[in-house]
């Protein structure tokens, strides 16, 4: 593309997030159509469906707005993140209106599974009967190509207070992975020149390794263990085993295979090990939480296991870090779906989780089964869960590595190798897809970090462009890897080689950016800011130019790129039996294009360059007057409002005389008051010396309260405010949501009567955020 400034122009932009519509989604797919229906589906279990509430304009709207001022450098709220129970406290249905919805449900027939702690969704069970009775739809079976899939009829008759449902339609999301078999000889990827290739060694090497950072895995499958052991005993580097969760809403899939007899779940194993593998290896002090479900009837066990992750962070999960590495086209998931899974992604940035989707494995044309022949009719797709402005889609990249001998030696990779898209359009079968799936979102609108991109090829774009990155995702330099149940134990055979296989695919890519992710965030942690980071888009649009290497015609090595014919400057698609006639797709461009987003990451370099400083944004105000005289026995009062904190705030009064004291307390209406209360007796006169030393505690806490302010913001609008009362060296108080308070107080040496002393009152959070402001008491 050709941008100019970019970077400049977006500073300062918020994750694209505006305020929903309160419109309903349509929830009936393109497929299920009258020429495809197979007739009624047989009565079945629904084991989980998921109702998604609908709450007010002024809440949807104000929590649009939390998400933009929490990526805004300079909002009080910037990176201030809320827990789930926050959100619903604050943005949620209310139990009015939760008690209209899951009794509407209970009087039709449908059991309550779990209400969300962020009060945006329910999660029911039932079965088609009771469904079609409730929601004024009958199921049908329709075909689809070669597969089969259940669908709702119609559009659903909506309950009140409900924006969608989803668990109506079979939508399954297809896992990325791709593998093949070699003998030892093949050249891959091993953890170190992975390292190597994109910079992440100076990383590892000052001890920046992940620690302290965890990584939830989205899955349906388990690892097998020895899998993981034997691909660790290969590489050199050791990670601990994943911890396995199963939501409580969702079905456990069952122990892994050790066998080549696992037919229907190798591609869920498959796509579980490369994951592991990929960000264990890249981060491995790194904790990762496999979160898996079996799918149900209707309801993926991706959007199971998707939802648990994200609604119970920070109670049953602790990852601030999410990826997940399946896929399905926008069209045939439908509306409901693609907008559903927004707000749940959205609901993670709100939270400061960052979360990375791979970007689709069938090119331009992801409606399209990946690494298998095209169908005669193919159409432009991007993945829906990729869609979302809230997450960072990773697409995948081809090396150019020929000569071999400039890239490579015995010892592995020398160094970066120019990449090209990925594309590999032909296998040992005949042609297939098999490319970086990317281009524009028919039903995310473009999100504002992504304004003034304007590929050549999508000049009139008003959807969200993916991907937004890219690493190496060809099976050409494949992930080296082992695993029993594909037949690669990577023991040694008589030849002395041993059987491996490699993976690939933007499967590889997405767990690959979630490490590093957990790289940048131990860093950022070891400097004094927070770790997670939440929606890292607005940032990655910032360094777009400085931390990327650049995937364009020129380094894929192709003198003209034709997208009618797929290659390693697009990410086209061949027709069933030729390379022409598929679906024509993106080419590379220089800067965004739409194969490989701004192309893939140099690590130490984005590490560096991302923000590691204290949060800032949170301030605290005196008034009317920052001055106050109180005779000796009297008291006075003054406000005090915070602003930045959406939690309880502690405060703490330190400086005050002895003959001072400060009590909290709450009133009726359920404000803080601070009462400043002073004794009968003040101090004697002291000397020069002394007054010295009270003007140099003047001076001191002024200079603090300096620091402390010195980029105070405008005000928050859930500013809390306070009455308060000084005395006694010390004293604390806890502004809670409900007005709570409690009272404490210490003492330090006398003031002089008619002394002025500078009184510093600090207020934090429970998440270390503070502030200051500077009383100058002067007792008579």
């Amino acid at each position: 593309m050709h941008h100019t400034a970019i970077a400049s122009a977006l500073v300062g932009l918020a994750v694209a997030i505006a305020a929903p519509s309160s419109a309903a989604p349509s929830h009936h797919p393109r497929w299920a159509a009258a020429a495809n229906d197979l007739g009624a589906a047989p009565e079945t279990t629904l084991d989980h469906m998921t109702v998604w509430l609908s709450p007010s304009a002024d809440r949807r709207q104000a929590f649009a707005q939390l998400l933009a001022d929490q990526q805004r450098a300079g909002s009080p709220r910037y990176h201030h993140w809320l827990t789930p129970a926050q959100i619903g406290a604050q943005f949620g249905a209310s139990d009015a209106e939760l008690a209209t919805v899951t009794t509407w449900l209970r009087d039709h027939g449908l059991s309550i599974k779990h209400v969300a702690a962020s009060r945006m969704f329910v999660e029911i069970a039932g079965t088609t009967a009771t469904a079609a009775a409730a929601f004024g739809v009958q199921f049908h079976r329709y075909r689809i190509g070669t597969h089969e899939r259940m669908s709702i009829d119609r559009e659903p008759a909506l309950p009140p207070l409900v924006a969608a449902i989803t668990g109506l339609v079979e939508a399954p999301a297809h896992a990325q992975a791709h593998a093949s078999f070699t003998n030892g000889t093949q050249r891959t990827i091993s953890a170190t020149d992975f390292n190597k290739i994109y910079d992440v060694a100076p990383l590892a090497a000052a001890g920046i390794t992940g620690g302290g950072q965890t990584i939830a895995i989205i899955g349906r499958a388990r690892v097998y263990a020895p899998d993981v052991s034997e691909y660790e005993q290969r590489m050199g580097i050791a990670f601990a085993l994943p911890t396995v969760i199963v939501p409580p809403t969702g079905t456990d899939p069952g122990a892994a295979c050790e066998l080549p007899t696992c037919v229907s779940t190798i591609d869920d194993q498959l796509e579980a090990t490369l994951d592991v593998d990929r960000a264990g290896s890249v981060a491995p002090s790194a904790t990762l939480d496999l979160l898996i479900s079996s799918s149900a009837a209707t309801e993926d066990g991706v959007t199971i296991a998707l939802e648990y992750a994200i609604d119970n962070y920070g109670t049953a999960v602790g990852a601030s870090i999410v990826t997940l590495s399946f896929a399905e086209c926008e069209s045939d998931a439908g509306e409901a779906l693609t907008a559903q899974t927004d707000a749940l992604f959205q609901q993670a940035a709100a939270q400061g989780q960052t979360v990375f989707v791979a970007s689709g494995d069938a090119g331009a044309a992801m409606c399209d089964t990946q690494n298998a022949q095209p169908p005669a009719e193919q159409s432009l797709g991007v993945n829906y869960l990729c869609a979302s402005g809230a997450v960072t889609c990773v697409g995948g990249t081809e090396l150019i590595d020929n000569p071999a001998t400039t890239y490579w030696n015995a010892a592995g990779a020398l160094g970066y190798i120019p990449e090209g898209a990925w594309n590999e359009p032909t296998s040992s079968t005949g042609y297939q897809a098999a490319s970086s799936g990317g281009g524009i979102s028919t039903l995310i609108a473009m999100p504002p970090y992504q304004a003034g991109i304007v590929p050549p090829d999508a000049s009139s774009a008003t959807g969200r462009l993916v991907p937004d990155l890219s690493f190496t995702a060809a099976l050409h330099d494949g992930y080296f890897a082992c695993m029993a149940a594909y037949g690669a134990t990577c023991a040694m055979n008589s030849g002395g080689q041993y059987t491996s296989m490699s993976f690939g695919g933007t499967s590889a890519a997405a767990p690959s950016m979630a490490a590093i992710m957990a790289l940048v965030a131990q860093q950022a942690a070891t400097q004094g800011a927070p770790a997670a980071q939440g929606a890292i888009n607005p940032r990655l649009y910032q360094l777009a130019g400085t931390t990327f290497h650049d995937v364009t015609l020129a380094t894929s090595g192709v003198a003209a790129c034709d997208p009618s014919t797929p290659s390693v400057c697009n990410n086209s698609t061949p027709s069933p039996s030729a390379m022409a006639g598929g679906q024509a797709g993106y080419s590379l461009q220089p800067g965004f294009d739409l194969v490989t987003g701004w192309g893939s990451l140099d690590v130490a370099s984005f590490a560096a360059s991302f923000p590691t400083t204290t949060v800032a944004g949170y301030g605290l105000e005196v008034g009317p007057s920052s001055a106050v005289t109180v005779t000796a026995g009297a008291s006075a009062t003054l406000s005090l409002t915070a602003t930045g904190f959406l939690d309880g705030v502690t405060y703490t009064c330190n400086g005050l005389p002895s003959d001072a004291s400060c009590a909290f307390a709450t009133d009726e209406r359920g404000a803080q008051t601070l009462t400043i209360a002073t004794t009968t007796s003040a101090g004697a006169a002291a000397g020069a010396a002394t007054n010295l030393r009270w003007l140099l505690l003047a001076l001191g806490a002024a200079l603090a309260f300096a620091r402390l302010s010195r980029a105070r913001p405008r005000r928050l609008v859930a500013a809390f405010a306070t009455v308060a009362t000084l005395a006694l060296a010390s004293c604390t108080g806890y502004i809670g949501g409900v007005g709570e308070g409690t009272t404490g107080a210490a003492t330090a040496p006398d003031a002089p009567s008619g002394t002025t002393t500078a009184i510093t009152v600090t207020a934090q959070d429970a998440a270390g955020h503070s502030a200051g402001a500077i009383v100058m008491l002067t007792v008579q």
